[in-house]
């Protein structure tokens, strides 16, 4: 025999033995294939890969192997190998079948190569027959033994990175509590992500989207705390004062603790900065026994950023509301929305579509299936207490305004201040600066004048700064070793803080025509609000009234009620007054730079007016609120005891107030606030306060109801 021919029958039988060793591969990768399937049915799962055409294919090679004396390609026999690692089943392991080939083919001659091939094949043998008795074995189905094993066989390695964290994700898989969507949904996914490429792209997208939804929480829910008395003593302990705002949230909480929480309550604090929204809320959340988490949307204008972005977008990220959820790791935390009066408009004014967005957040009928688009899966946030926070209650978007209990903050009294200070923020400054406590003292009228003298605010911030300073510039003469300690009083105060930020008497002690003194109450508490009537000369009409400063449609409609109303009780005040002889008035509000709106200046400009048409003065020291109809009956307002404690600050000696809010006085307002005025008059009807308002020479005794006091600190008279 030749020895071409030699060799041509030791390739054929070669190529023979690669066929058979392929066949009994596929014979036992059958048998694996079944008890595969068996275990994927009992599951509910689905693989899908049929060995029959592979079988058919194979075998057809076999039939068309060429006859003794022909040449044997290696094209040939690499193909029967090709085939059988092409497999379905295979490319659970994809990165190990090619290595391996490369090398059992590069750079040898043609009959080494093939017994390459064959000792590959043998290899492949070998370790189906392991993952047939490994699976026939077990009760469980794990789809990352053969890329474990293969890997283990080409590396040396018995430990992969990638493997080691799909067993973590399947395990974490397993334990976690999902709805049933999300469980579907995560499954599916991880089934993708176990048959892909580790370093693929979207390999990595899968990994990150997997590793958001077991972030979240699911079926994670704390303990509550139903004690409504152990709620009402941590509520007194870290917050003085706010009593009708803790009584409020004490009420939304009752019934949660009787019926459970199926719906949790979604509140809205509104109220100036620094009035204590934000710390009350994270106390609520220590009184309920529940994790907080907070989220400010101040200036947002994205949709987005509530239901994130769709995952076919580069980057795509879940919304803030999951990723927060995730962050509390409990689906029943108590949710702080940060200044929901200021969402970000979009061109034209409009809100757009974030609060549509938040409307499905704070909805109770929606939110037990809120949809982020990341997610993809419904969440529900039912069992979550959301409290958002607001300084303006007419800035929140009305949709939003509907769903939510407003409790209202109006800030703290000069008295509620005092405590504050010395029972949170004193030792809080003292803690922050590090001095120590006996190195400083601060006397009660000290602390007094830098309540009233150096700070103008309804909460507390401004204070806080105060005293910081006071704190640091004790300790800089400590370490100076200028004193061992500092002792301020209302003396030296000065020589720390400079001059106060104004005069404490900015009511006029003097009477004045066409000047009167409202009360108002903003964004940062109390305020006397001056009005100032005067002859208008920029207008071609003989008779009305204009009004300038930086006051809303309301106000404006006030003056012209007012107006009206004067023009009506002019000749009771002064008979034989000649009205055609009054020419055109001009309302004034001072201080252009603060908005001005509401109808409870309507006695203090139906007064002024009055003031100016008949020349009769406004009395001295006496300032007033109160809406007023066209038929001069005077109605209550809102806010009495912050307006009270601006007119005590600023001088006043006589209040006049609307008889309807006589409640409010004895209930609202503490009896050392009333101790600080002569008297408060309680008016019916706009004679009432004209009564009292203006100087009128030989008026007999009206009988108004009022209430007299001790008069203020300085024990100045009216």
């Amino acid at each position: 025999m030749s020895e071409a021919n030699h060799n041509n029958q030791l390739l054929k039988k070669l190529s023979k033995d690669i066929v058979e060793e392929v066949a009994k591969c596929l014979a036992v990768q059958s048998e694996v294939a079944t008890i595969l399937q068996d275990l994927v049915k009992a599951r509910r799962a689905v693989v899908q890969y049929d060995l029959r055409d592979v079988v058919a294919a194979i075998d057809s090679e076999i039939i068309s192997l060429p006859n003794d004396g022909d040449e044997i390609s290696l094209g040939m026999a690499k193909s029967f190998v090709m085939r059988y690692l092409s497999l379905p089943f295979l490319q659970l392991r994809p990165h190990i079948a090619a290595p391996s080939l490369q090398r059992a083919l590069k750079g040898k001659p043609l009959a080494d190569q093939l017994n390459a091939l064959k000792r590959v094949m043998q290899d492949e043998l070998r370790l189906i027959s392991q993952e047939r008795d490994q699976l026939s074995n077990s009760n469980s189905f794990d789809p990352l033994a053969p890329m474990n094993a293969q890997n283990a066989q080409m590396t040396g390695q018995q430990d992969n990175p990638f493997v080691e964290e799909l067993r973590e994700m399947e395990e974490k898989i397993k334990e976690t509590k999902f709805s049933p969507e999300a469980r579907e949904k995560v499954e599916k996914e991880f089934k993708k992500l176990t048959g892909m490429n580790p370093q693929s792209a979207d390999a990595e997208k899968i990994r990150d989207y997997l590793g958001h939804l077991l972030d979240y929480p699911w079926g994670i829910y704390t303990d509550l705390n139903s004690d409504i008395a152990s709620a009402k003593k941590i509520l007194d302990e870290d917050h003085y004062g706010l009593k009708k705002a803790k009584e409020e949230i004490l009420d939304s909480l009752v019934s949660q603790a009787r019926v459970g929480e199926a719906k949790a309550p979604i509140i809205c604090f509104v109220g100036p900065p620094g009035t204590g929204k934000t710390s009350l809320a994270k106390s609520v959340a220590r009184a309920t026994g529940r994790k907080s988490v907070r989220l400010s949307v101040g200036g947002m204008t994205d949709e987005t950023n509530i239901r994130g972005h769709r995952r076919t977008y580069v980057g795509s990220m879940p919304g803030q509301i999951t990723s927060s959820m995730a962050k509390a790791k409990s689906s029943n935390p108590l949710f702080i929305i940060d200044e929901i009066d200021k969402l970000g408009r979009a061109q034209g004014g409009s809100y757009g579509a974030i609060d549509s967005a938040l409307l499905e957040v704070l909805d109770p009928e929606q939110n037990d299936s809120f949809g982020d688009r990341y997610f993809d899966v419904p969440v529900d946030l039912s069992r979550t207490m959301f409290v958002v926070t607001a300084n303006n209650l007419s800035e929140i978007p009305p949709a939003l305004r509907d769903r939510v209990e407003v409790v209202e903050f109006s800030g703290y009294l000069t008295e509620d201040k005092m405590e504050i200070a010395k029972r949170y923020l004193l030792p809080d400054v003292i803690e922050e600066t590090g001095i120590k406590p006996e190195e400083i003292s601060i006397s009660d009228d000290a602390l007094l004048d830098v309540i009233e003298g150096y700070t103008r605010e309804a909460g507390a911030r401004q204070l806080k700064r105060k005293l910081k300073t006071l704190c640091q510039k004790a300790l800089r003469e400590v370490l100076a070793g200028e004193a061992s300690s500092v002792h301020f009083t209302k003396d030296n105060l000065t020589e720390y803080l400079g001059k106060p930020l104004g005069s404490s008497s900015t009511v006029s002690r003097e009477n004045q025509v066409g000047i009167g003194h409202g009360l108002a109450w903003t964004a940062v508490g109390g305020k006397v609000l001056p009005v100032e009537v005067g002859e208008n000369y920029n207008t071609s009409q003989s008779r009305g009234i204009s009004a300038t400063g930086n006051i809303g449609k309301v106000m404006k409609e006030s003056v012209q009620v007012a107006f009206n109303l004067a023009m009506k009780k002019a000749d009771k005040l002064k008979p034989g007054l000649k009205k055609e002889d009054i020419g055109p008035l001009s309302v004034h509000f001072p201080g252009g730079a603060v908005p001005k709106d509401g109808p409870s200046a309507g006695i203090v400009l139906t007064t002024a007016i009055a003031s100016k048409i008949t020349g009769l003065p406004v009395r001295g020291g006496v300032a007033m609120t109160g809406e007023v109809t066209s038929m001069g009956e005077v109605r209550a307002i809102g806010g009495l005891a912050y307006k009270l404690q601006a007119a005590a600050n600023d001088g006043a000696k006589t209040v006049i107030i609307p008889k309807g809010n006589e409640k409010d006085l004895e209930e609202e307002v503490p009896s050392h606030l009333k101790d600080r005025f002569n008297e408060i008059v309680l008016a019916e009807t706009i004679d009432d306060v004209l009564d009292v308002a203006l100087v009128q020479e030989n008026k007999p005794a009206n009988d108004v109801v009022r209430q007299n006091f001790p008069g203020n600190r300085d024990g100045v008279a009216p």
